[in-house]
Parts: C-alpha cells; structure tokens; sequence
C-alpha cells in the first residue's frame, strides 16, 4: 500500500468539507437541521464514527483527532460540529457497550449515524 492509499485522517477530512458545511450552514439553520448533503457528507467521510475502531467501520482515530476534527466541522458550521460531537459520542458509547452481536448489527453494514435525547 503506498502513501495514496491510506484514508485521510480525521482533521483532514473535516478541512476538507469546510465550503461545503460552511455554504449550507444558512439553509440548514432554516430547516432545523443539518441539510441532506452535510449529514451525508459527515457520514460518508467517516467523521460521526472517528473512535469507533476500525472493525466497527469507524475511524479509530485518537481523542485528540477527534477534538481536532470537530473543532474543524464547528469552525464551517457551529450547529454541524455540535452534531459531529454528539453522534461520535453516542457511537462510541454503543460501541463500547455493546456486546459483539450488538456491535455486528449496528456497525456491521456501512456508516452508521446514532443519536440519543437526554
């Protein structure tokens, strides 16, 4: 595998979707909501699973990647760097606390996104 073949890390994923967060921000705030493109942006690029490990499909980045990115998407857009943090947060506590079949059928077929209310 040569240098062009490793994936991105994290921050440099979320650099890289700063026009297109930072462009959408003013429709999303109208809508309630991060819009289509930016939520499948974030998930595409693996930014709401930066700890999950890599069997889990996620990133299995650092804490401190983890900071750095969202601190990147919130940089573009405020409301999509706090749905960044939460959505990391949730799936690495599911992941976590699930046991291995839990951990299959939630992480074992694509991205995930998974959020929770207090």
């Amino acid at each position: 595998m040569d240098a062009l073949d490793v994936p991105a890390g994290a921050l440099q994923r979320a650099t890289s979707l700063y026009d297109l967060i930072s462009g959408e921000a003013a429709a999303g705030e109208r809508q309630g909501r991060l819009t289509d493109a930016v939520g499948a942006a974030l998930l595409d690029a693996g930014l709401l699973s930066i700890l999950v490990p890599a069997a889990g499909g996620g990133l299995d980045a650092s804490r401190r990647d983890y900071f750095g990115a969202v601190e990147a998407i919130a940089r573009a857009d405020g409301a999509a760097g706090w749905c960044a943090s939460v959505c990391n947060a949730v799936n690495h506590a599911l992941y976590v606390g699930l046991p291995p079949e839990g951990r299959d059928e939630v992480f074992g077929h694509g991205p995930v996104s998974c959020w929770t209310s207090l």
